[in-house]
């Protein structure tokens, strides 16, 4: 597992979450299902930014970051 950071386009409140997640597509979906269940912000706002790689479980990660 992984640990992203999700950004999306409304960049304010609630436009930003850590994510736990296999690739960086999981990780968009798991946070976009969360904001259209939920109805934040508007739609268009929604829609992906960037996504950054935080930390990496295992014995050799390929970042410095290790998620455990």
């Amino acid at each position: 597992m992984k640990l992203f950071l999700v950004e999306c386009l409304m960049g304010c409140k609630n436009g930003t979450a850590f994510v736990i997640a296999e690739d960086p597509t999981e990780a968009y979906i798991k946070f976009r299902k969360f904001l259209d269940e939920n109805d934040i912000g508007f739609e268009k706002d929604r829609e992906l930014k960037q996504i950054t790689l935080l930390a990496e479980q295992g014995r050799y990660p390929d970042i410095t970051r290790l998620l455990v």
